[in-house]
């Protein structure tokens, strides 16, 4: 992560959409994900890209650190009890419930 004063560091409880849903098969194989995302309600058709850290490899469910890529004054902002919602090729793939926002 590249560390500046702007970058604000998201935690919070991330949950794949399951693939009945229109989610991803199956959860990457990997610990980090960069993808774009949007904080619900939805007002914009804006998205920016999100880098997620602490994905656990083939989990319905990760405790994870987020934060916006380019990180500035026009970074949505984000409180406990947001939803964030990551998409990929224009669906939802999975959803992050912010517990905490440093």
């Amino acid at each position: 992560m590249n560390e500046t004063a702007q970058t604000t560091v998201i935690i919070g409880s991330l949950r794949w959409t399951p693939a009945d849903e229109g989610g991803p098969q199956f959860p990457p194989k990997r610990e980090r994900l960069a993808a774009f995302a949007y904080v619900e309600p939805n007002d914009s058709p804006v998205r920016r890209c999100m880098l997620i850290d602490g994905i656990v490899p083939d989990a319905p469910v990760s405790e994870v650190q987020a934060w916006w890529q380019e990180p500035g004054p026009d970074s949505p902002v984000v409180a406990p009890g947001d939803v964030i919602v990551i998409t990929g090729a224009a669906r939802q793939l999975a959803r992050l419930v912010v517990s905490e926002v440093r």
